[in-house]
């Protein structure tokens, strides 16, 4: 009679962890959602010249979209700015930084559409500081070197964001020792470029008639510096592999194999954009990038998705899909080893 009592009082507690460990369990910063969120919006980083920073895509009118690719643009002084999410009520002083850039082929796109502002609300009720960035977009021809240009003052705007957040690290409270960045397809460019490119890897066309300048030094007076301990690089590509010698930086990389306008391994970037045939050169895409991280010893996992192109985190009607989901656990699985292995 004792023993089946017993039996009973051990079979219960395996019941009772089973049914409610996760709840029993305590949170852990980084892995576990424990905050409400608070968003600073629009916060100024920058001051550039340039056609553009904003065209929501959300829900584009591709036949506006058109008239306005084909509209007379001038350039203006654009304050480019950011969106800075909070973990709230958060007591400690400094907490790990995400910083974010949307995608849209360097000329639509916007840093509070939907996807940025669930993955930013997601990592700040983490724990990290969470940004989104608005940056230059727009050329006025779809020529080789207009693009590379609008793409290297493109990343000249990433740059000009870390640093201004480096330089308040103290007000948004930052730890400037655990910096990530992300982004999508123009936006992971920009962000491959910040972690590894130098001055000397600047592309011919940044000379052409007027010099872009150098990629630390534009948009605002900030001369600091930064690392970035980590890169979600969603269907990005770089011009040179060879960058990449530059720096270690871990990175997950995630890319459709049948992606037509960005290359999974290596072919011409935005060949074929709304139907037009933008000349552009070779780029490396997601699987190229890895297979030469892992040559030189880099930390870097690829997650190829079969048969699907690009925009993986999104359905034909531009909505959220499960692919989203999957790709934000498997950055904060990335990032959270990262911030805790010895």
């Amino acid at each position: 009679m004792r023993s089946r009592f017993v039996f009973c009082i051990i079979l219960l507690i395996f019941v009772l962890q089973d049914s409610f460990g996760n709840e029993v369990r305590d949170s852990v910063r980084f892995r576990d959602q424990m905050f409400e969120v608070d968003t600073i919006k629009d916060v100024v980083y920058a001051n550039v010249t340039g056609y553009w920073d904003s065209y929501p895509d959300d829900n584009v009118d591709f036949k506006k979209l058109i008239d306005f690719m084909f509209s007379e643009h001038e350039k203006t002084n654009l304050d480019l700015k950011m969106d800075i999410y909070l973990p709230k009520g958060d007591t400690v002083a400094s907490r790990p930084l995400i910083v974010f850039a949307h995608g849209g082929a360097f000329y639509i796109g916007d840093k509070a559409v939907k996807a940025y502002r669930e993955w930013c609300s997601y990592f700040a009720s983490l724990g990290y500081v969470c940004v989104s960035i608005n940056y230059r977009l727009g050329f006025l021809k779809p020529t080789t070197v207009d693009i590379e240009r609008c793409e290297y003052q493109a990343m000249q705007d990433a740059h000009a964001a870390f640093r201004f957040l480096v330089a308040n690290s103290g007000k948004y409270g930052i730890d400037t020792d655990n910096i990530f960045a992300g982004g999508t397809s123009a936006g992971s460019i920009m962000m491959l470029a910040v972690a590894y490119m130098k001055n000397e890897n600047r592309l011919e066309s940044t000379y052409v008639d007027v010099d872009c300048g150098d990629l630390e030094s534009s948009g605002n007076d900030f001369d600091n510096s930064f690392e970035i301990k980590g890169l979600a690089n969603m269907w990005g590509a770089v011009y040179d592999l060879s960058i990449l010698e530059n720096n270690n930086v871990p990175i997950i990389s995630f890319h459709g194999d049948a992606d037509k306008l960005v290359p999974y391994d290596d072919g011409l970037i935005m060949k074929n954009v709304w139907g037009l045939n933008l000349v552009h050169k070779k780029m490396y895409g997601s699987y190229e990038i890895t297979k030469k991280a892992q040559e030189l010893g880099i930390n870097s996992i690829l997650y190829t998705y079969e048969n699907q192109g690009h925009a993986l985190h999104l359905d034909k009607d531009r909505n959220l899909n499960d692919n989203f989901y999957e790709i934000q656990s498997k950055i904060g699985d990335f990032f959270y080893k990262l911030l805790t292995e010895k």
